[in-house]
């Protein structure tokens, strides 16, 4: 943020590190720009949070604009929950002439057919 309070762009793509409750190094990175309406300071990107434990987080951004350096925090939690066959890899509708009908693969390589569905 420019001092009179206008976004700037950094000079590179701001960094990530996610810590766990106990400060351990979980994964970094770097935060690509999301530019789809050519927004300064705007950025945006996922990781795949499978490989992390339940429990609370932190993730510290850090970013240098000129002269400035500038750091974030922000928190989140993963809780418990899902399903234990897993997720849908892969899905297919079959409609009439008997019923509705959707076919599903699960990452645990078990196929789900369920009949029927409503939305």
């Amino acid at each position: 943020m420019h001092s009179n309070l206008y976004a700037v762009n950094p000079d590179s793509a701001p960094d990530y590190v996610v810590y766990s409750d106990t400060f351990r190094d979980v994964t970094s990175g770097s935060l690509p720009p999301k530019d789809k309406d050519n927004l300064a300071g705007l950025f945006e990107d996922s990781i795949f949070l499978g490989s992390l434990d339940t429990g609370f987080y932190t993730v510290r951004y850090s970013w240098t604009a000129g002269s400035h350096k500038g750091a974030s925090l922000d928190n989140f939690e993963i809780i418990g929950g899902g399903d234990p066959s897993g997720s849908y890899t892969a899905m297919h509708f079959y409609g009439p002439p008997h019923a509705d009908f959707i076919v599903g693969q699960l990452d645990s390589d078990t196929v789900d057919k369920r009949r029927n569905p409503r939305v």
